[in-house]
């Protein structure tokens, strides 16, 4: 019976989580901010942030959170150039005119559906628990996430979605569930939630829910989210 909208992106965590949510904040109380828990993105190593910055580039000289972003992470010179418009806009120019011209999105909330089914033979691999290494910017970015929105009283909770018969990253979530910890911020886990996690059907990958799948644990969170809210 509440609005919602999807400011996640593909292959993208706390990094432009923090300057996205910095742009949505300055206009817009939310009534809940659901984080999804992404170790790879939020805060696993990378030595490279550019694919991360290049997301929201646009917004370079507009907000400082994205300019402070490209002095912390990259060479003064990529901000320099961002000076211009072109180097801003040049790499979704044809992206922004399909999506005006065939409307595809309207309407569906930042919601991106994918309708395949995968074939499962990622399970056929060798799932040996990994080793990881927290990146500490990734971490800073995310830490100040969870610092401003629960210094501003926002309720908040993270999620662990389904995967897909997968135990080879369960390591991986420590980090983050520590820092969960610190904030007193509540988790929803449902990585292993049986009733889709064993089902190939839902998935349009190991990781990733098809429309099938999204719809139906859509439902299984927001009774999650009722219990929570109304304790």
């Amino acid at each position: 019976g509440i609005s919602c909208y999807n400011a996640g992106q593909a292959g993208n965590g706390s990094i432009v989580a923090w300057a996205r949510y910095n742009m949505f904040i300055k206009n817009h109380t939310p009534k809940l901010i659901i984080y999804t828990l992404t170790p790879g993105y939020d805060y696993l190593k990378t030595d490279d942030y550019s694919k991360y910055l290049n997301t929201v580039k646009p917004y370079y000289g507009r907000e400082d959170s994205v300019a402070d972003m490209y002095e912390d992470l990259m060479e003064w010179s990529d901000g320099f150039i961002l000076n211009s418009n072109f180097v801003k806009f040049n790499s979704y120019s044809a992206q922004l005119i399909y999506y005006w011209l065939t409307k595809k999105y309207i309407g569906l909330q930042g919601y991106e559906p994918l309708y395949e089914t995968f074939t499962p033979y990622e399970t056929e691999k060798d799932q040996t628990v990994e080793e990881y290494v927290t990146d500490t910017s990734k971490m800073v970015y995310l830490e100040k996430v969870f610092n401003d929105i629960r210094s501003r009283e926002i309720p908040i909770l993270c999620v662990l979605t389904p995967e897909y018969r997968d135990n080879r990253n369960i390591n991986s979530y420590r980090d983050g569930l520590m820092l969960c910890e610190k904030y007193n911020i509540p988790v929803v886990n449902h990585k292993y939630y049986e009733d889709i996690s064993n089902n190939v059907h839902y998935f349009y990958d190991i990781s990733h829910l098809n429309d099938k799948g999204a719809k139906l644990y859509s439902s299984v969170l927001c009774e999650e989210i009722h219990n929570i809210l109304n304790k």
